[in-house]
């Protein structure tokens, strides 16, 4: 029997072989295979399905719903195969239903949770060479986000469950090429993973620091005009404090002068927090931020203002520059 190869990031896509199977002709039939999919380890009772499916509709109409899609499910799944038991891929014992996962089959999304877990104790920068090739793989099946075209609140949890996963794996994989030095690949590994979420200030700020490494300081300095303005679009916050420093010392042609910065230390997996919303201000937090940024800023003046004035004491009169303003990380900077 051909292994069914079955595919969930993006949309659903069905092949045996090399041929694509056609597709399933509802949503719901989509969608209830998706569920059959992501939670194929076990049974699930048909009043569950039903309801799930068809909640507005009373207990007879979904039951008789569910009939109607189980019946498509199984007519795509077996299609006109001649060998092997009739029902491979679908177990309905009673009044339960499952995929039969003793069938051969490939999932996408069981691969890429494989390949990743394989990692999970890789703490090694740059990576093994077979390590880097799962990570790259698992990368790889990540075509889109899980099922586009289904919004069950089952599809919406696991969906930002994998999200989270391809971010993290991504992140894992701009270290290691930080690591090698190789700065063209962790900079479109940092425009990715800014495809996935662009308020990731720490990818703002390796995009600056591979601009910087590459000879590029304009494009390492217009990064953080982008990062300034989409946090305060979004978020109505400022930029870091590391971001900013970081901003000065690429600006002043400070960074990288003893070569590339140390990858970031990776944090556990588990232990990232989610973006699920803009966080809420804290008034005094923000006021502590506010302080810490004045005190730097003034610190930095009086550093200027000593070297300045000891840079007009050694020249003649008629020779001495007039000065001119630095325009701070932002307009609403305030002044010390």
């Amino acid at each position: 029997m051909e292994t069914l190869k079955i595919c969930l990031f993006g949309t659903v896509e069905l092949w045996r072989g090399a041929q694509q199977v056609p597709a399933l002709p509802t949503q719901k039939s989509r969608a209830l295979l998706c569920y059959l999919l992501l939670n194929r380890d076990r049974l699930h009772r048909r009043e569950q399905l039903s309801d799930m499916l068809w909640p507005t509709r009373d207990g007879q109409a979904a039951r008789q719903c569910l009939r109607t899609e189980l019946w498509r499910v199984h007519s795509v799944l077996e299609g006109r195969r001649r060998r092997g038991p009739r029902g491979a891929y679908l177990t309905v014992d009673g009044g339960q239903v499952g995929f039969n996962t003793d069938q051969a089959y490939w999932l996408d999304v069981a691969e890429f949770d494989r390949q990743l877990d394989r990692l999970r104790d890789c703490q090694s920068v740059p990576l093994p060479v077979d390590r880097y090739h799962d990570l790259t793989s698992a990368i790889g099946l990540y075509r889109a986000d899980l099922l586009e075209e289904v919004d069950y609140e089952w599809c919406l949890i696991e969906r930002q469950r994998l999200k989270t996963r391809v971010i993290a794996a991504m992140e894992k994989l701009l270290r290691h090429y930080e690591a090698q030095r190789a700065w063209e690949a962790a900079v479109r590994t940092c425009y990715k993973l800014l495809g996935h979420d662009p308020l990731l200030e720490p990818v703002h700020c390796a995009l600056m620091r591979c601009f910087h490494m590459l000879g590029n300081r304009g494009a390492a300095l217009r990064q953080f005009d982008v990062c300034r303005e989409l946090l305060e679009r979004e978020l109505d916050v400022e930029p870091m404090v590391e971001t900013i420093s970081l901003w000065r010392r690429i600006r002043s042609g400070r960074e990288g002068e003893e070569g590339a910065p140390a990858p970031a230390r990776e944090a556990p997996e588990q232990a990232r927090p989610e973006r699920t919303a803009p966080p809420l201000r804290d008034p005094v937090d923000a006021m502590k931020r506010v302080l810490v940024e004045l005190e730097t800023t003034r610190s930095q003046i009086d550093d200027a203002r000593s070297r300045l004035q000891r840079a007009i004491g050694s020249l003649e009169p008629t020779a001495r520059p007039r000065e001119r303003g630095v325009r701070p990380p932002s307009s609403r900077q305030p002044n010390p």
